[in-house]
């Protein structure tokens, strides 16, 4: 974070100023648009918010959503090298230009059809600036898939897993106010999902701390995810099991895993480890402990996890290393978390790929076994399928980790990812990547687009 985000986030509570940054986040969001509407083959370019958005100054961003002309493969690939330059540019002078999601009219449809994503459930997006034409006006007048109550279940339970959490972690002994200030705000975020799903604020004590907020939050989703029937969404699909190249890591994993249990004093917890899907050498870490266990063993169990992240990331990354260009582009954690046995077991069920990774490589390498992991069925595969199809099509058009086009390896991945999905829909579910020679980026588009298409026509069959 720097200084100037430090200022804003520390004076927004004060009126006049708080107007003022409001004022600044709608002139700064207008400049943007013009500027990438000024490129060439750009026709629309819309801001993704929620229903009752309101700016939040020093955390609020701008996450938007462009419409590209189509083209033929060079010309595409030179088009987002424009755009991309534009918005490194962009990003210097406006910081809360965040998320950039760029599809053809045709690939928005289908994002419009089959998704939300997993962390899109109450995000809708607006038009900002459009070249009207007949194949765009289309597409922005066309209602996206309503959203499920499993769609709003899934977002809070990705959102907890995959950025409150590790927030949480960070802000455990923090030096700065800034740590607390973002893991509730990443709070907030996770029970506007429950309130989707509910219909009712998630319980929690008034005036509580962050960890006593957190906690409540862990009893909320614990709460949810028990009541939820997933009777129809488990069993039925045979999962390969698989080696990967992570075994090394797992003794160190586990000894570190282990002294986390026995500082927390915790009666009962399984420590679950399991290779992503996709992946080859990368390793997730779960903490899985029993329903009912109490709030103050949760937060003795997060602070002994947070004592002991910077030795357990080390030995994650040192895991990960030969994919470090692939992490924006893996349906990986990258962090440990925390979760009970039925948010657990809702993830892998309603997460279908994770369920299926976890079946496939999973093992507990600290405590004890708590319960079966579920294997999802056909249909949740399906939807699981289509979810993923969603977040796949902006992807293979998303250079912001990188100074230029993806790389073959990437596009390599995300094709494979494709794959994995196609396969799920005949029931037999592939969780690693086959082997793929690409020597070119036209040529790592283009088999992107073709895996892409393949299963686009499987899910609409």
């Amino acid at each position: 974070m720097n200084v100037a985000q430090h200022l804003v986030v520390g004076t927004s509570h004060w009126p006049i100023l708080r107007n003022l940054y409001v004022g600044a986040y709608d002139l700064g969001l207008a400049f943007v648009a013009r500027r990438f509407t000024s490129l060439p083959g750009i026709q629309a370019v819309m801001i993704r918010e929620a229903k009752d958005r309101r700016w939040q100054p020093g955390w609020s961003d701008y996450d938007l959503t462009m419409i590209l002309e189509r083209g033929d493969v060079p010309l595409t690939l030179r088009r987002l090298d424009d755009v991309w330059r534009r918005y490194r540019q962009l990003k210097r002078q406006i910081p809360p230009l965040g998320e950039l999601e760029i599809m053809h009219a045709g690939d928005y449809r289908d994002f419009l059809a089959f998704g939300p994503m997993e962390t899109g459930s109450i995000k809708r997006a607006r038009p900002i600036v459009v070249k009207s034409t007949p194949d765009v006006e289309e597409v922005l007048h066309a209602a996206p898939r309503a959203p499920l109550d499993r769609e709003f279940l899934v977002d809070a339970l990705a959102r907890y897993a995959r950025f409150f959490f590790p927030a949480w972690l960070s802000a455990i002994g923090g030096s700065t106010a800034f740590a607390g200030k973002r893991a509730t705000h990443l709070l907030e975020n996770v029970r506007a999902r429950l309130r989707a799903v509910t219909g009712l604020d998630p319980p929690e004590h008034v005036g509580a701390n962050l960890d006593a907020r957190a906690t409540d939050l862990f009893h909320a989703l614990t709460m949810i995810c028990a009541r939820w029937d997933l009777h129809d969404l488990e069993g039925g699909v045979d999962v390969r099991h698989r080696a990967d190249g992570s075994a090394a890591s797992l003794p160190a994993i586990a000894s570190t895993c282990s002294a986390v249990i026995r500082l927390a004093n915790v009666e009962r917890c399984a420590v679950i480890a399991w290779t992503p899907y996709m992946s080859t050498r990368r390793i997730d870490i779960a903490f899985v402990v029993p329903d009912d266990t109490p709030p103050e063993s949760i937060a003795r169990l997060v602070t002994s996890l947070a004592a002991a992240r910077a030795a357990l990331d080390r030995t994650l990354a040192t895991a990960a290393l030969e994919e470090s260009d692939l992490q924006s582009y893996q349906p990986a954690l990258r962090h440990p978390v925390v979760m009970s046995a039925s948010m657990w077991r809702c993830w892998l069920v309603l997460s279908p790929f994770l369920g299926a990774a976890v079946a496939a490589s999973g093992r507990v390498v600290a405590g004890s076994e708590l319960c079966d992991a579920p294997r999802p069925s056909k249909a949740a595969f399906r939807r699981g399928a289509e979810v993923f199809l969603a977040s796949l099509l902006p992807l293979k058009n998303n250079w912001r980790p990188l100074r230029g086009p993806l790389t073959p390896r990437i596009y390599a991945a995300l094709a494979d990812q494709a794959r994995g999905c196609f396969s799920a829909i005949s029931g037999d579910v592939v969780t690693s990547p086959a082997p793929c020679v690409i020597s070119s980026d036209a040529e790592g588009y283009r088999a992107v687009v073709h895996a892409q298409a393949a299963l686009r026509d499987a899910l609409r069959a």
